[in-house]
């Protein structure tokens, strides 16, 4: 099965504080894939690279340049058809232009599921979406 991992997933395997990385990456090992191993878009790495800039931490800027770089992470580029295609699931769904893009991005990049711990998006219907939790207790 392969993975598309939303910004906020890869957030929380990257920056969270340890129980939350082990929560995140425990839901992922439930489906099958260990920690990496998936896809993600330009874009999620856009997002996850702007706030250590802004606030010039070198130190998550490199854990996040390690982890992008790394054999287990396939970076997709989005392409003309996935903007396209964003802009429909942007229409039909009402969601923001970013989460447009991810399941774009996702859905042309042949991925069998969305992996997010955002919960609205578990109401597009053109792709499996899986909630993961960030939360430790959960």
């Amino acid at each position: 099965m392969t993975l598309y991992l939303d910004s906020n997933i890869v957030i929380a395997l990257v920056e969270e504080e340890s129980g939350r990385k082990a929560a995140v990456a425990g839901h992922l090992g439930e489906l099958g894939r260990p920690m990496g191993r998936c896809v993600v878009s330009d874009l999620v790495r856009l997002e996850c690279r702007a706030k250590p800039i802004a606030s010039g931490d070198a130190a998550l800027l490199h854990e996040y340049d390690r982890y992008f770089a790394s054999g287990d992470v396939v970076l997709c580029s989005l392409s003309r058809s996935a903007y396209d295609r964003a802009t429909h699931i942007r229409a039909r769904y009402r969601f923001e232009t970013a989460d447009a893009l991810h399941l774009a991005a996702a859905i042309e990049s042949g991925c069998d599921a969305f992996v997010t711990a955002d919960r609205a998006l578990t109401a597009f219907g053109d792709l499996s979406v899986l909630l993961v939790t960030t939360e430790v207790n959960d």
